[in-house]
């Protein structure tokens, strides 16, 4: 079973439907506050279980399902006035609390979305808090990942960047099939 944090996004709602085409069963985090809009189709999915964070133990998911595979997509800009605790939280705390969850409970692999602000001299002085919060989790990744069997951030990220690329495509394919539809 896959744990999948940030469904409800851009990324999140797509690959959530790419995994639940492709037979797998999902466990799906978001937020109390997030709309399910973008994962209308998929809510009523069989193999679909859905819980708010804010509601639920992290722990207690591990303790119901079989987790192999963590996938987190969730995040937290920082726009506006959002507290710099809340940053923390969904890109830094939530994650590495899953991952030690994880690592306890016997998961595979731990695949995390990291920024493009992270990459090479990428800086844009808005959103700070939340490049730092992204760069300090793959610090931590890195570690649990070196303790632990896990597969590692490259290793993540390559698997991560094949599975957007193919469910990007699929969904620029079926769009356009929609353009083209009488």
């Amino acid at each position: 079973m896959i744990l999948l944090t940030g469904a409800t996004g851009f990324l999140g709602s797509r690959l959530l439907a790419g995994l639940l085409s492709k037979g797998h069963e999902v466990v799906a985090l978001k937020r109390k506050t997030s709309s399910t809009a973008k994962i209308a189709e998929s809510l009523s999915h069989p193999a679909l279980r859905l819980f708010d964070i804010n509601a639920v133990d992290p722990a207690q998911i591990f303790e119901r399902f079989a987790v192999d595979t963590i996938i987190h997509i969730a995040n937290e800009y920082g726009r506006g006035s959002t507290p710099l605790y809340s940053i923390l939280d969904a890109n830094l705390l939530l994650p590495v609390r899953l991952a030690e969850l994880g690592i306890r409970g016997g998961v595979q692999c731990f695949i995390n979305s990291d920024s493009f602000f992270n990459e090479h001299s990428n800086s844009y002085s808005n959103l700070l808090n939340y490049s730092l919060s992204k760069k300090s989790l793959l610090i931590w990744l890195d570690k649990l990942s070196s303790d632990q069997s896990l597969v590692s951030h490259d290793e993540a990220a390559m698997l991560l960047e094949d599975a957007t690329a193919r469910t990007l495509a699929s969904h620029r394919h079926s769009s356009a099939a929609e353009a083209v539809a009488p």
